[in-house]
């Protein structure tokens, strides 16, 4: 989990989106607002504002900003918000992400049934945040069958997704594994 104060003025588009140079942020945020408002902008242009004591679930491709003049605090299940708005020096950053998903998943659910699914499934999770762990992987996502995980080298990420790929197989399942890299400047 992450924890941020944002202070008034402060806009994912200009405070940060030069600096990763992203239009939007390409990262999904579960937060609980625990003061002051924050309006998000997606996409397609729907927009929605938020105060103390909201849970809210923002999917990648949006802008957001404080509203008003109090500073907004807020806390990120994932822990992506902990060092947004906050003043550092600038860096480059290179991250590697491995994406993982079982191949098949919905076929082999249908024929195991729903408890030795979530058995299975459960089994599967155990195993990849094991070889998270074992190379250095953070994991900021899940996706039902599969995993959203952050490297700081890509040697560590392309080693897990080997363990990842040949561990699964002592349970019955393929997957895909993905691993991309890649350098920003950050704050």
């Amino acid at each position: 989990m992450g924890r941020a104060t944002i202070q008034p003025g402060w806009r994912w588009s200009a405070s940060i989106g030069p600096l990763t140079g992203d239009a939007l942020c390409q990262v999904h945020h579960i937060n609980l607002v625990l003061s002051g408002r924050i309006r998000f902008a997606m996409e397609d242009g729907e927009e929605a504002e938020f105060g103390p004591n909201t849970v809210i679930d923002i999917p990648p491709g949006h802008d957001a900003w404080v509203v008003g003049d109090e500073p907004t605090v807020l806390v990120d299940l994932y822990g992506n918000a902990g060092d947004v708005g906050l003043p550092t020096e600038h860096q480059r950053v290179v991250t590697t992400v491995l994406m993982s998903d079982i191949v098949d998943s919905t076929a082999t659910a249908a024929r195991l049934g729903d408890a030795q699914w979530r058995q299975l499934l459960g089994e599967h999770d155990r195993l990849i945040r094991t070889s998270l762990d074992r190379f250095g992987g953070h994991e900021v996502n899940t996706t039902g069958d599969g995993f959203i995980a952050t490297f700081q080298s890509a040697i560590a990420a392309l080693r897990c997704a080997a363990a990842i790929r040949d561990g699964v197989r002592s349970l019955g399942l393929q997957v895909r594994v993905g691993v991309h890299t890649r350098g920003r400047a950050r704050r």
